[in-house]
């Protein structure tokens, strides 16, 4: 299977996707991420200072969530077999991800700059973001301007942030660890 990405230019891989294809799981996802402002109204506190942030188990308290993860495991394991080729299956390990929430953005939110060590693996999707929505920026150095349907995945260790906002930006961001495959 061939997977179609593209990096900056950085000393870290981080892969950027567009998710146009896969319309459908985010359309899902979403249905289920407004499901969660009611179910779930209380937002969660973290370094992201957002209108809104859902719990960090969205993915389970909403299963609408759950094809957007499988796809990005998928996607992972892809990154991992064609990039460090390296047989993940062989290996006797997958991608799993432990932690799915979505944040929705306005005018002067932000994220504190953090990283999510010790995930093997982040990613964000971005479901939708006006033309002013910041950009994330990796290592203070580094920045990615996000359109819509955007998928960015990068190593959990790496440190990133977002400016104060002019615009919306809402996102669906992920936490994804390596799981042994042969323990019990």
């Amino acid at each position: 299977m061939s997977i179609n990405f593209y990096t900056i230019p950085c000393e870290q891989r981080i892969y950027i996707y567009n998710l146009n294809e896969q319309q459908n799981i985010i359309d899902l996802a979403m249905e289920g991420v407004r499901e969660l402002e009611i179910s779930h109204p209380q937002r969660t506190e973290s370094n992201v200072k957002s209108k809104y942030m859902s719990p960090w188990n969205s993915h389970i308290l909403n299963l609408k969530l759950m094809p957007l993860c499988l796809h990005i495991e998928k996607t992972i394991t892809e990154i991992s077999n064609a990039v460090y080729l390296s047989d993940i299956k062989k290996l006797n390990v997958k991608f799993k991800v432990t932690d799915c929430w979505y944040a929705k953005y306005e005018k002067s939110d932000y994220t504190m700059r953090h990283s999510h060590y010790p995930a093997d693996w982040s990613a964000v999707i971005y479901t939708n973001i006006d033309d002013n929505g910041s950009s994330i920026i990796f290592d203070d150095k580094y920045s990615i301007q996000p359109t819509k349907n955007m998928l960015i995945i990068f190593p959990g260790y790496l440190q990133h942030s977002v400016p104060e906002t002019s615009g919306r930006r809402d996102v669906i961001a992920m936490n994804i660890f390596k799981k042994a495959t042969f323990l019990p």
